[in-house]
């Protein structure tokens, strides 16, 4: 599902506001990655997340076991 530009200015203020992410997704009744890709500047991913999310996972529990 695609957010609307009404939405997305909805988003912003809710945001600016301290509002969660999960919260305004939820109010506005589109998924919150979709929410998330919407308010990147530009249209760029967010940097910890990509085509494959569950790689950037894979990547933080490498990091985290070779700290250890």
């Amino acid at each position: 599902m695609a957010i609307t530009p009404d939405q997305l200015d909805i988003a912003r203020a809710r945001q600016a506001r301290g509002e969660s992410v999960t919260a305004i997704a939820a109010h506005l009744g589109v998924g919150r990655s979709t929410l998330y890709r919407a308010l990147q500047p530009d249209g760029e991913p967010p940097s910890d997340v990509g085509a494959a999310p569950h790689l950037a996972i894979g990547q933080r529990q490498a990091q985290a076991q070779a700290r250890r």
